[in-house]
């Protein structure tokens, strides 16, 4: 059995709007994931909580309760910290070290016309429906196709998504796609239900967000400047850009057909 840890990076809103938490929207929106083998997800967590106690002391990580987070890493208020680039530089050689597979989506949302009517709801879903809708449309087929891999007659796989993206219409909308869409129905690997779990206590869903966060802060500093935040010129950076290359070779790929995407999609699998 091959577990998929699933997180999201960046925020369902309009770009370039001010959140309620003081904080402004950003231009791209990413879901992505890690697959990781049920006899290697021991190995995962005590590698990750390891470099965390190496990094930070054995007091400050003691607990799993301080949780890996992309925005603390990469935001513009981290991303020239030379602490913190270290740690995720580390992180992402531990990636790699690890041969961790990964598939991540981005969303261009100024491509899209979802906020021009100023309303929450798209033909009966709401905008974050929508979002995570497409992306699970993108994500699972190249999963399942990862999954026939991994041995010579495939392997289960089993979605494991944040606690804190529970959603009725989501789980709804995840069963219709999975029952009843004819692409869905094509998937053999994936089960047909999905998991949820607490991220600041699951490694898994914690590596699924540093990976998904190093692409879309990739994308946001190099396309979207002065959005949201403006792109920085020093060694920082740098070495947050050797993140990127890094993580975007452990990405799994499959062909795809190139098509134009009016939803702003961008495929980098």
């Amino acid at each position: 059995m091959v577990f998929i840890f699933i997180d999201e990076s960046g925020d369902t809103a309009e770009p370039g709007v001010k959140l309620p938490n003081g904080t402004w929207s950003c231009a791209f929106f990413a879901l992505g994931g890690i697959a990781i083998d049920e006899n290697r997800i021991r190995s995962f967590d005590s590698r990750l909580y390891g470099l965390k106690k190496s990094f930070y002391g054995e007091k400050k990580y003691a607990e799993h309760h301080h949780e890996l987070k992309s925005d603390q890493l990469f935001g513009p208020k981290y991303i020239c910290n030379e602490e913190r680039q270290r740690f995720s530089r580390a992180i992402t050689f531990l990636l790699r070290e690890l041969d961790a597979k990964l598939f991540i989506t981005v969303f261009d949302k100024r491509k899209a016309n979802l906020f021009k009517d100023n309303t929450d709801d798209k033909d009966g879903k709401t905008i974050k429906n929508w979002f995570y809708g497409l992306g699970y449309n993108r994500l699972l087929p190249v999963i399942d196709d990862y999954l026939n891999t991994v041995s010579e007659y495939g392997e289960k796989g089993i979605i494991v998504s944040d606690k804190h993206n529970l959603d009725e219409k989501l789980s709804e909308d995840y069963l219709k796609y999975t029952f009843g869409n004819i692409q869905g129905k094509q998937l053999n690997n994936i089960c047909k239900f999905s998991l949820y779990g607490v991220s600041k206590d699951v490694a898994g869903l914690q590596w699924a967000d540093f990976a998904t966060g190093v692409i879309r802060y990739y994308f946001e500093y190099e396309y979207a400047s002065g959005v949201r935040l403006t792109k920085p010129n020093d060694e920082n950076y740098k070495r947050f850009e050797e993140n990127f290359r890094i993580v975007r070779k452990q990405m799994y790929y499959r062909k795809i057909e190139s098509e134009e995407s009016p939803n702003g999609f961008i495929q980098v699998f």
